[in-house]
């Protein structure tokens, strides 16, 4: 997991990158919904209960930011955007 803070004149975006097995395209948006939970890949740990995603969109968006889920070569990007506030 890389996680990365990048701040300019008027955002200030969080990013956590994995090298994992990815969230297909058609379930990106799915995974910020609640309790939505995709399968657990063979052999992984137990899958998770759906709601660090869904909370994380519900806190960020109330403060003014937006989250998205991008693709990367081999995982996910999940970047937090936030408007800095002078």
């Amino acid at each position: 997991v890389l996680v990365r803070l990048t701040v300019a004149a008027d955002r200030v975006v969080l990013s956590v990158c994995d090298s994992g097995p990815g969230i297909p395209a058609q379930w990106r948006q799915q995974v910020l919904t609640p309790f939505f939970r995709l399968d657990a890949a063979p052999g992984s740990a137990k899958a998770g209960a759906g709601v660090g995603l869904a909370v994380v969109q519900r806190l960020v968006e109330g403060a003014g930011g937006t989250v998205r889920i991008d693709e990367l070569d081999g995982g996910t990007a999940v970047l937090v955007s936030q408007p800095t506030h002078h």
